[in-house]
């Protein structure tokens, strides 16, 4: 599994976000190799959490259309994007909730 890190600043409130991010999140929820989504705020930094199959899946969601909206929306300044290797065999242990389960 690969793990991507999305966060921006937004001045815009969550309620001025509500209706936008709500039709994001059906759109975002057919990404192929898209396991789990969590978003995130702190303030005025706002983002999310996002789990993949596998980097190639990660790198052809930031690459395209969607997150193409992301990038361009000038209500998101900012933008920092972290990918990180999931460890697959300690996230089962501690139980992870789309661990893997690890095969002996």
């Amino acid at each position: 599994m690969h793990a991507v890190l999305v966060t921006f600043d937004s001045a815009a409130s969550l309620t001025d976000l509500a209706a936008p991010f709500a039709a994001y999140a059906e759109a975002v929820r057919a990404t192929p190799g898209l396991f789990s989504k969590i978003w995130l705020n702190a303030g005025t930094t706002m983002g999310a959490f996002l789990l993949f199959a596998d980097r190639e899946s990660a790198e052809r969601y930031l690459a395209g259309e969607l997150f193409a909206g992301i990038k361009t929306n000038p209500a998101f300044q900012q933008l920092r994007v972290e990918h990180f290797t999931v460890l697959d065999e300690l996230t089962a242990v501690t139980g992870g909730a789309l661990a893997a389960p690890v095969l002996a």
